[in-house]
């Protein structure tokens, strides 16, 4: 029983996420998120970057960047051109969401 129950507990993922920065486009349009998610021992930590619309996202979908490493600067240029600075491998990037273009150094 004790084995099954140790099993059982540590196939359970529970993921903690922590918002570092937000920062709002100059329209007010889309916010941009920098958030941490660790998900355990075993994974450590990945550092996000979401653009979302909805005034409370669900740090789900709209990620435009994901990296192993924890040092990321994000600058609205524009309302649809947003900067990141970034210290870390890279797990996603996309250059697009919606109409807004990404630009990365």
């Amino acid at each position: 029983v004790l084995l099954f129950f140790l099993l059982g507990f540590s196939s359970c993922s529970v993921c903690e996420t922590n918002i570092i920065e937000t920062t709002i486009s100059p329209d007010n349009k889309y916010k941009a998120i920098v958030f941490e998610r660790a998900c355990g021992a075993t994974t450590g930590f990945n550092r996000h970057v979401l653009i979302s619309s909805e005034k409370e996202p669900k740090l789900k979908k709209g990620n435009v960047l994901i990296i192993n490493g924890n040092e990321v600067e994000v600058f609205w240029i524009t309302s649809d051109v947003i900067r990141i600075k970034y210290l870390g491998k890279e797990v996603f990037k996309t250059d697009y969401i919606n109409e807004i273009k990404i630009e990365y150094d």
